[in-house]
């Protein structure tokens, strides 16, 4: 070694630097060296300041300048998914979403059970025979309207024309001065057929032919053809029944509910 210039061999400096331990993460300890300039012997010095004579100190692990960055790497496998963390608070409301489409109609429903028996109705109010209106000659041509217009002008409002049935049950007897004719035309209740004829099952009055013999063709005539049995039902002042000819001139027998009611 000859002036200030220090040759060490590669094999001088690993051994060297092989005797001391470096940690990872650490930073590397000084090693100090003192090198003899005229033999080029070298020895470890425990610290700074310990070489003396011609022997020069040399001090190695030094750390150098940082290197430049270094490419980038290419991007690892993908990890494995990690455990689920804890439930977030609970967000505020959304908006109202649209109506939807209307559903397809519903298939239909199992019958009901059957429902309690309801109450008894009311009881249907009575008619009775009230009197005969006034005599009207034809009227047993105008039609039944034009025979029960009769009987409310001479008995109210709820005034109508009879049947032989409701004359058959009549219990409040009216007074003598409501009988304005000796007689006075009925509907009959019903239709029967006795050995070809037919009658009105209340009075049994009859006539072989069309069901309309028995109300002067549905009142609508004023035939005097009885023989023929061409006639309407009569009800008499003393309650009783007869035919009478299509011709003559009656009232009209009427009845009402009892008493007005």
């Amino acid at each position: 070694m000859r002036g200030s210039t220090l040759f060490l061999s590669i094999g001088t400096v690993a051994l060297l630097l092989g005797s001391g331990t470096i940690a990872d993460g650490q930073e590397p300890e000084a090693l100090y060296l003192c090198v003899n300039e005229a033999s080029g012997e070298v020895k470890v010095a425990a610290a700074s300041g310990e070489c003396v004579g011609r022997r020069v100190e040399v001090q190695l692990n030094v750390p150098g300048p940082s290197g430049a960055t270094g490419p980038q790497g290419p991007t690892g496998p993908q990890g494995q998914t990690g455990p689920a963390g804890p439930t977030g608070p609970q967000g505020d409301q959304g908006l109202v979403g649209m109506k939807g489409d209307k559903g397809d109609k519903g298939d239909k429903g199992d019958k009901g059970d059957k429902g309690d028996k309801g109450d008894p109705g009311a009881a249907a109010t009575p008619y009775e025979l009230v009197g005969i209106s006034s005599a009207v000659e034809g009227i047993s041509a105008q039609g039944i309207l034009t025979m029960t217009a009769k009987c409310q002008e001479n008995f109210g409002a709820k005034a109508r024309v009879c049947t032989s049935e409701e004359v058959l049950r009549t219990v409040n007897l009216p007074p003598a001065e409501s009988f304005l004719d000796a007689g006075g035309w009925i509907n009959p209740s019903g239709l029967v057929v006795d050995g070809g004829i037919l009658r009105d099952p209340v009075s049994m009055r009859g006539a072989a032919g069309s069901s309309r013999t028995l109300t002067c063709h549905g009142w609508t005539s004023n035939s005097d053809d009885f023989v023929n049995g061409v006639f309407g039902l009569v009800v008499l002042s003393n309650g009783g029944i007869g035919g009478s000819r299509c011709d003559a001139p009656h009232g009209v027998g009427c009845c009402a509910p009892p008493n007005g009611s």
